[in-house]
């Protein structure tokens, strides 16, 4: 708290700086429109005298919002195509030991060494491919996530496909 100042007894007083004045800021509620109800539908009474309300005294509340297809945005397909494409990878690196099992009890080394690191290459490929078009594409504003998502999913996929050939070639000649 601030204490009074009392003025001088002589001579005319300046006035003081008037202090710049700020609004406070108040709360406002959000206003909410409360549930209208329909009429309710009275039958004729009972036995006993009463009426029954049917079940159509529902709350009636605001319309559904428009879902984005009907806003005549295109769907980026090619990047629905590029992430599934991804999720293709996903499943077969999954499986691979199971092929390169299979593959080696049959004594086909070569599909282990080169068949399986070919298929991973060109699904990854072909998928970052499917993922840039789908970037690109301008005018599919729809699920382009998909796109993105999946052109960062394959750049992580080729950052580790290509670390994996370079540690294993590395390793082979030391």
């Amino acid at each position: 708290m601030s204490t009074p100042v009392t003025p001088p007894a002589n001579g005319p007083q300046p006035e003081p700086a008037a202090a710049p004045q700020y609004a406070v800021p108040q709360y406002v509620a959000p206003q909410y429109a409360a549930p209208q109800y329909a009429a309710p539908q009275h039958t004729a009474p009972q036995q006993g005298g009463h009426y029954y309300v049917h079940a159509g005294a529902q709350p009636q509340y605001a319309a559904p919002q428009v879902w984005p297809q009907a806003t005549g945005e295109k769907t980026n397909v090619l990047g629905v195509v590029a992430l599934s494409l991804m999720g293709v990878h996903a499943i077969f690196v999954i499986f691979s030991t199971v092929f390169a099992r299979a593959a080696m009890r049959s004594g086909n080394y070569e599909f282990v060494m080169y068949g399986l690191p070919t298929i991973q290459t060109i699904i990854l490929l072909a998928a970052i491919g499917f993922a840039v078009a789908g970037v690109l594409q301008a005018t599919a504003r729809r699920a382009r996530w998909t796109a993105i998502g999946a052109l960062v999913a394959g750049c992580l996929g080729a950052v580790t496909l290509l670390g994996g050939v370079v540690v294993s070639n590395g390793f082979y000649y030391l």
